[in-house]
């Protein structure tokens, strides 16, 4: 099956090297409101593509990950992600380990939906932890951070739950993902 997988595969990839989020042609497309680009190429789609690839098929991933990091702050592949870095912050480290070093730009690892900068600073504290820098450092702060999300019962987790992904904010009906059903919502 990773042999007609693969294949499929090719055939969502753009000219620029990326691949497109749905593997089907729109006219079979069910259940999606796509925004202005129908089909787009998102960050975290390539992320978790390169992550196959880089088991399945190592040249192809090194393509991909050549194309990543020509265009990884271009506006036009944060389409899921650009208001929810956390997700794409972790794969970071997975993306390093499949031998990609994708650094993103700053402001693309910063959100402007209230009470998300916690699960972004908890996010780049894994990574820090994973990668060893600055260890002293980074683990008094993972340790303080921890006990903070800890607190009264983990109630910070229930009042502003971490935003997952949201669909393209240029479809005609916002739609946003957290990680707890919640009341809070942005937007």
């Amino acid at each position: 099956m990773l042999t007609t997988a693969l294949a499929t595969l090719s055939w969502f990839r753009t000219a620029d090297g990326l691949y497109r989020t749905w593997l089907a042609p729109q006219d079979r497309y069910e259940c999606i409101d796509p925004g202005k680009d129908p089909n787009p190429a998102d960050i975290a789609i390539q992320i978790h593509v390169l992550m196959l690839l880089a088991r399945a098929d190592p040249p192809s991933a090194r393509a991909l990950c050549e194309a990543l990091l020509k265009r990884s702050g271009d506006e036009d592949i944060w389409v899921y992600y650009k208001m929810a870095p956390p997700i794409v912050i972790l794969r970071l480290m997975d993306l390093r380990k499949a031998g990609c070093p994708l650094q993103l730009p700053q402001a693309r690892l910063q959100t402007i939906v209230p009470g998300q900068e916690v699960w972004i600073e908890a996010t780049q504290l894994l990574q820090r932890v994973d990668s060893g820098e600055d260890r002293s450092t980074t683990y008094a702060r993972a340790t303080e951070l921890l006990h903070e999300l800890a607190g009264d019962d983990f109630s910070l987790l229930a009042r502003t739950p971490p935003l997952l992904y949201h669909n393209d904010l240029t479809a005609s009906v916002r739609r946003f993902y957290w990680s707890e059903n919640s009341a809070t919502r942005f937007g």
